[in-house]
């Protein structure tokens, strides 16, 4: 096969994606895939697939190319063609897809082994259980439905009704956490103004004090009780007018 020839539709995937091809699946397009085989038919196969066989081919389409059929057991490790490979490209169009049927039930036993009416979630479960990530699960389904669909094996119907949100590492898509509500505001506690005692009935208080303790020791005659009582009244104003001074008239 000519290098120059070599030209079918590339899968682009974003930096930082799984390109650990052959130990997944392969996420190549299937249509591209098809029109490979057609071509080793036509124009036989190499000794090996190395890096002249691709010519100027990206080397992200090499990996694919490559990881898809070491995948399907179509090129051992050394990138030499199989038995395999050989049979099927030297069979007849039915036979072909008979082959591709028999390699498909084989390497997606996981994924056929799903209920009929699985979802297309379930099914991107398994590859991410392979280990793939990101874009990758999306290609890859995407080339185990063309499979499916060119060699008669009925799926789900619900695996084509959308597509799966790309998950790094294998872990389901993050969901934003929930902020909790901020507590409300307590209101602000009004501010009491105490009204400021002057200082006449600070010493009126202090003298009114004062004159109860003495009033009450227990050395004090009836004499001297009854003088510290006319004090208090007079200091509290129950006394008569003019009878004496007033708290500031301290002994």
């Amino acid at each position: 096969m000519s290098s120059d020839s070599f030209e079918f539709e590339e899968v682009t995937l974003p930096v930082g994606d799984d390109v650990r091809q052959g130990s997944g699946a392969p996420y190549m397009s299937y249509k591209g895939f098809l029109n490979l085989l057609t071509r080793f038919s036509e124009e036989g196969l190499p000794g090996r697939f190395d890096g002249s066989y691709f010519g100027n081919a990206s080397g992200s389409l090499v990996a694919q190319v490559r990881g898809s059929m070491r995948f399907l057991d179509l090129i051992d490790e050394e990138k030499h063609p199989t038995d395999l490979l050989k049979t099927i490209t030297e069979a007849s169009e039915d036979e072909r897809k008979q082959y591709l049927k028999m390699i498909f039930e084989e390497k997606y036993a996981d994924a056929l082994a799903l209920s009929k009416n699985a979802t297309a979630g379930q099914l991107a479960e398994v590859f991410r259980d392979r280990g793939l990530s990101g874009a990758t699960v999306q290609k890859a389904i995407t080339f185990f439905l063309g499979m499916a669909d060119d060699v008669g094996v009925e799926l789900s119907p619900h695996f084509k009704k959308g597509r799966v949100a790309a998950s790094n590492g294998g872990s389901r898509k993050r969901r934003a956490a929930k902020t909790a509500p901020a507590a409300p505001t307590p209101a602000p506690t009004p501010h009491v103004v105490e009204p400021k005692v002057s200082s006449v009935e600070a010493q009126k208080a202090a003298y009114v004090n004062m004159l109860m303790d003495l009033a009450t020791k227990d050395n004090a005659d009836a004499n001297s009780q009854q003088t510290l009582l006319d004090r208090i009244e007079k200091a509290l104003g129950i006394g008569a007018p003019g009878a004496g001074g007033g708290p500031t008239d301290l002994p």
